[in-house]
């Protein structure tokens, strides 16, 4: 139950300080924060979790060797993008809402 929960709560963890890097990189050059930002930030922690998925067990994609298979792992990954898009984008808007009083 613990690791079920983990598998969602690390990625959520991990989608807030790169949300955060990529608003004030985006503040600092003067650009917009739009709904890209958004959906930049909520697909990288996926992406991170590919990625250690792939180096920790290489068969995790195919269902030869007792792994999930390909179907079943993107289902997660794509469970896991839309629970970062609700942290990713309250920061976005916590940012947007920062920057109009900035400029009055």
């Amino acid at each position: 139950m613990l690791a079920n929960l983990l598998v969602f709560l690390i990625p959520i963890l991990v989608t807030v300080p790169i949300t955060i890097f990529i608003c004030r990189l985006r503040v600092a050059r003067h650009e917009r924060l739009s709904g890209g930002t958004v959906l930049a930030s909520a697909l990288v922690a996926p992406l991170l979790a590919a990625v250690v998925a792939t180096c920790v067990d290489p068969d995790v994609w195919t269902t030869r060797n007792k792994g999930p298979g390909l179907i079943f792992m993107l289902l997660i990954f794509c469970l896991i993008t839309v629970t970062c898009f609700l942290p990713a984008g309250l920061i976005v808007r916590h940012y947007r809402r920062g920057v109009r009083e900035d400029a009055k």
